[in-house]
């Protein structure tokens, strides 16, 4: 893999910093990092809890594909019952959340709504971050 972009190291940063918690509060190992010039993905693994934390930014498209598994190695294809979606999780503490409070939208910024996922998996997923499925 070649030597990231500024602009990709830039997006890595922002979302290690952002999902640190993982690794301090959680259990969570350092993340495995892949990119093209298109994407970014960070996955946290957590062997002891069984746990992983999949986060794809398409940058192109400006959307996030956020997700959590309930084995490490779980594949997350979003068909499994061993995935849930970052909004399925929120949704499970709180039904007042919808995807767009989620989601950046073109025009704005993605660091802002990043920051809000992190929040919530934080705060509504720490259940499923210790070993809680549904």
């Amino acid at each position: 893999m070649s030597e990231p972009s500024d602009f990709i190291k830039e997006k890595i940063a922002i979302i290690t910093t952002s999902f640190d918690f993982l690794v301090a509060d959680f259990g969570f190992v350092e993340p495995a990092v892949n990119y093209d010039r298109n994407w970014v993905e960070v996955i946290y693994k957590n062997y002891h809890g069984q746990r992983k934390v999949v986060l794809i930014h398409d940058l192109r498209e400006k959307y996030f594909y956020f997700y959590v598994t309930n084995r490490v190695d779980a594949d997350h294809s979003r068909m499994s019952r061993n995935v849930k979606t970052f909004l399925e999780v929120f949704q499970h503490a709180d039904r007042s959340i919808k995807e767009d409070d989620l989601q950046p939208h073109s025009d704005e910024p993605s660091q802002p709504k990043l920051k809000v996922n992190a929040r919530l998996l934080e705060q509504l997923g720490k259940d499923v971050l210790r070993g809680d499925w549904f």
